[in-house]
């Protein structure tokens, strides 16, 4: 994968400069995305506890299993399934 970065070199000239691929075998493989939502109530939960929370979201909201971010939300006074 090469990424192309536009740069202008001051005298008007423009160029694309290539930079050289990732080495992906350095990525650990314990390494793990998780959704928004998942560390939120998992790591920070602490800092919206008691606190009257805004939810702007769409269809895409949801965690790693498929649970929608307002139904998790919502469900804050009942424990959740680990």
């Amino acid at each position: 994968m090469w990424a192309c970065v536009d740069r202008d070199d001051g005298a008007g000239a423009r160029g694309v400069a290539r930079s050289p691929p990732m080495n992906v075998e350095k990525t650990s493989a314990a390494a793990r995305v998780r959704p928004g939502i998942t560390v939120l109530l998992d790591d920070s939960l602490g800092l919206i506890r008691g606190k009257r929370v805004a939810l702007i979201t769409n269809q895409n909201g949801v965690d790693a299993t498929g649970v929608s971010d307002i139904d998790l939300l919502r469900g804050l006074g009942r424990r959740r399934p680990a």
